[in-house]
């Protein structure tokens, strides 16, 4: 309840103070009717009588008695009513100025009034709690509260209550973890049997909702998932398919990117669950459409690059390439893909959706990346800050919809020859996100590795791996790794062992290396031999005996570009010995193919010296 802005100041003083009196009084008959007259005032009053009337009411009114009156809606309507109306009136004055108590008191008792409200009192009092939500006290104190269901049992069918609970989760996530855990968790089994009921604009209002909270809350918070994870899929997966709304596949498609981040794969994309043909089907389609309107926005997002409007549709963009990134994981993880259920000439068709969608991907990289150069390139250093800053310079590697990108791409790649040639071209896009993530992110740069050991295979994408200064990059993460072998996991050497294996498989195949590189990975080999005992597991003699190939590798390359002896630059006698105390310790490891053909390519090296 406002106040009436356009009311003079110099109403009349004593119907106020009547008012007071009666809400002043011990019996409740008094104060009703001073109730009542409040909310008459209300509408009489200017912005500052209406203020200092409801701050003196809070003085006056002993507040249990509008908690009766709330929780009087069963047997009386018209006093939970008038109380509700109250307690947004109060709300509009007292969240603004901050001083909540009052309010935070009645909490419990609007809550629960939810559950015997009417058409009339629902969405005053769910206007309250959405008030209270927006500031960290009230969200605090509603998630305090044990039972949330009366507030739940709105969602998603009114937009004030789907507003209140996200401000509730975001509000309480720092100081009340475990409380929002558990509502949530309470939420979303209130939901799983509900969902496959929800009528189109319920269902996507929901979903919507759902989406932000997952977005705004750490993974630590998100309760482990159950079968609601499957039932709310399959709701989205069923209202993306049933319509042609693009607003509404996309709004679906930016929920299922955030249930394949906190669930299993096969618990979302799980086939031999669906009971039918049909469903199996519509479960495919659902990924076709993903590809189908992955293709139709990048024009769009060509055209707005420089508009304000293009964070938006980056982060869409980024959701549709995260499912289909899953879900070629998925498939990937399958032994045979009839086990999907689906029609092999389906399955054909969406193969050929996704490779057109990569494609169109590898393009939009390439555009996006040589337009943020263009436009940073040549600029002062006062110049680059300024359009640092702007919104239409995001620079691409910062950008969602590039990672995105390179994480879906690196893994199609992986699997499907046909595009090697065209993504070889974006190789210093690869090379140059390996090296803007430093020392951090080494899953992005497994993704990326992946990538490149797939570009290693057409002679384009060596060449540009060395135009590029793949080198530099990648030597710089192996390099740590095996100075610090004690320290390191099993993940860490066998990342660095396939670093090696990469450079080393582009180094062979262009028969080129360099003197440097060669003496880098010798010293490195030799300063770790003297400090060490050298008592390597199996998965540490691995990494060394990558490197000494790699070592080898750049020698003979190195030898073959000056044509001549470069022995008296490359410490050739080293690489030698420790060749030699490799081949003592190998037996060790039994029989493992690479490592055997790694061993005979560093002989047959040193004896061409």
């Amino acid at each position: 309840m406002s106040p009436n802005p356009g009311t003079s100041s110099s109403v009349a003083l004593a119907p106020v103070q009547d008012c007071l009196r009666c809400l002043a009084r011990k019996d409740d008959t008094s104060r009703f009717v001073g109730l009542t007259m409040l909310l008459s005032l209300t509408r009489q009053l200017d912005q500052a009588q209406f203020h200092d009337l409801m701050l003196q009411c809070t003085q006056v009114l002993d507040g249990r008695f509008l908690d009766r009156l709330l929780k009087s809606g069963t047997s009386n309507a018209a006093m939970m009513e008038l109380a509700s109306h109250v307690m947004e009136a109060l709300g509009t004055v007292l969240v603004a100025s901050g001083d909540v108590q009052y309010l935070t008191d009645r909490i419990p008792s609007l809550v629960q009034a939810l559950s015997a409200s009417t058409n009339n009192t629902f969405d005053v009092i769910l206007s309250t709690l959405l008030a209270l939500s927006t500031i960290e006290k009230g969200a605090t104190s509603i998630i305090a509260l044990e039972d949330l269901s009366p507030l739940f049992a709105f969602f998603p069918i009114s937009q004030t209550a789907n507003r209140t609970i996200l401000g509730v989760f975001s509000g309480a996530k720092h100081n009340n973890a475990d409380r929002v855990r558990h509502h949530l968790q309470r939420l979303l089994e209130h939901i799983s049997p509900r969902a496959c009921q929800w009528d189109r604009a319920a269902a996507v209002s929901g979903f919507v909702t759902l989406d932000k909270v997952f977005k705004i809350l750490a993974p630590e918070i998100i309760p482990t998932p159950g079968q609601w994870i499957q039932c709310i899929y399959d709701t989205l997966r069923i209202v993306s398919t049933s319509g042609n709304s693009l607003n509404d596949r996309t709004v679906c498609i930016g929920l299922a990117a955030r249930l394949l981040e906190i669930a299993s794969l096969d618990s979302v994309f799980s086939f031999t669950k669906l009971s039918d043909q049909k469903s199996r089907t519509s479960a495919f389609l659902f990924i076709q459409l993903v590809t189908i309107d992955l293709r139709a926005a990048y024009p769009k997002l060509a055209e707005r690059l420089h508009s304000d409007e293009y964070d938006i549709l980056s982060s869409e963009q980024s959701d549709r390439l995260d499912v289909l990134g899953k879900f070629l994981v998925f498939l990937l993880s399958l032994d045979d893909l009839l086990e999907t259920g689906v029609e092999p000439d389906l399955i054909l068709r969406l193969r050929g959706d996704m490779g057109e969608s990569m494609v169109m991907t590898i393009e939009f990289l390439r555009d996006r990346w040589d337009d943020s150069n263009a436009e940073l390139k040549g600029e002062t250093a006062s110049r680059l800050q300024e359009i640092t800053d702007s919104r239409s310079a995001t620079r691409a590697q910062d950008d969602p919809l590039v990672t995105a990108g390179v994480q879906t791409l690196a893994i199609w790649l992986k699997e499907e020859d046909s595009h090697h040639k065209e993504a070889a071209g974006i190789t210093d896009i690869f090379l140059t996100l390996w090296g803007a993530n430093g020392g951090q992110n080494t899953g992005f740069k497994h993704i990326i590795l992946c990538a490149l050991q797939a570009l290693a295979d057409e002679k384009e994408g060596r060449q540009q791996f060395l135009a590029h200064d793949g080198w530099t990059p990648l030597w710089n993460d192996i390099r740590p790794i095996y100075e610090s072998l004690e320290s390191r996991s099993s993940d860490d050497i066998m990342f660095a062992i396939d670093t090696a294996r990469l450079i080393c498989d582009i180094l062979r195949f262009e028969t080129v290396g360099h003197v440097s590189w060669a003496q880098q990975v010798i010293n490195l080999l030799d300063v770790k031999a003297q400090s060490d005992a050298l008592a390597l597991d199996d998965l540490a003699l691995q990494l060394q005996i990558s490197l000494l190939h790699l070592a080898s590798t750049c020698y003979v390359g190195a030898r073959r570009a000056v044509s001549g002896s470069v022995e008296g630059t490359v410490r050739v006698d080293k690489l030698q010995t420790m060749y030699k105390n490799v081949l003592g310790r190998v037996q060790s490891m039994g029989k493992i193919p690479w490592i055997e053909q790694c061993l005979e390519e560093i002989a047959e090296d040193l004896r061409t010296r």
